[in-house]
C-alpha cells in the first residue's frame, strides 16, 4: 500500500488537498463548478475520472503533517522523526513559509 506524507497541511493548497481526498474516498467528487476537474474529466475517454481517483485514493493512505502537529521541519530531528513514524512511499510537500507580498519584499532570503 502507498503511504503519502503530506507536508503544510494547515496551509491553503494542503486544505483543499484534504478536502479533496475526504470527497475522493467518501464518492462525492463532481465538483461541477470546477473548471480544472471538467478539464480532466474531458481529457478521460470512456473511463470515469471518479471511479478511477477514488479507487487510487482508497488504495493509498495519506499522512497530513503540520507544525503544530509534527514540529517544524526546518529542523532536521523533526523531519527525521516524521519519516521513521510515518515511513511514506511518497511525499507531497507543501510546507512553505508564506508572509506575502510584503513580507517576500522585506526578506530577501
Amino acid at each position: 500500500m502507498k503511504k503519502v506524507l503530506v507536508t503544510g497541511a494547515t496551509g491553503m493548497v494542503g486544505q483543499n488537498l484534504q478536502q479533496l481526498v475526504l470527497r475522493l474516498i467518501s464518492g462525492n467528487v463532481a465538483d461541477e463548478e470546477s473548471a480544472a476537474y471538467a478539464e480532466l474529466k474531458n481529457k478521460r475517454d470512456n473511463e470515469s475520472l471518479e471511479i478511477f481517483l477514488s479507487t487510487a485514493v482508497k488504495r493509498t493512505k495519506f499522512y497530513f503533517s503540520d507544525r503544530k502537529k509534527d514540529g517544524d521541519l526546518r529542523e532536521i530531528e523533526r523531519v527525521f522523526w516524521l519519516f521513521q513514524t510515518v515511513k511514506p512511499t511518497h511525499v507531497i510537500h507543501l510546507a512553505a513559509r508564506v508572509g506575502g507580498l510584503f513580507a517576500n519584499i522585506d526578506s530577501k532570503v
